[in-house]
């Protein structure tokens, strides 16, 4: 029983620093974004998504004409 959950304890700390890590990756590819599009005369929104998950967002609540949406798969 001890054993046991002792790993529970290890496998939610295991996911916790995972999860932090990705967290950070994703802060990381936001700013590299940021970084590309700080000197563009242009009006620029993106939002990176993966399996489902918000990865990115850069003006993410700006609204834009339909036709100057791009999706990649």
């Amino acid at each position: 029983m001890i054993a046991h959950t002792i790993k529970r304890i290890v496998c939610l700390g295991c996911l916790s620093l995972a999860a932090a890590d990705m967290s950070a990756r994703d802060r990381a590819l936001e700013k590299s974004i940021r970084t590309f599009l700080r000197d563009r005369q242009a009006t620029v929104a993106v939002a990176v998504l993966s399996d489902g998950r918000m990865i990115a967002s850069i003006e993410g609540k700006t609204e834009l004409p339909t036709m100057s949406v791009c999706k990649f798969y």
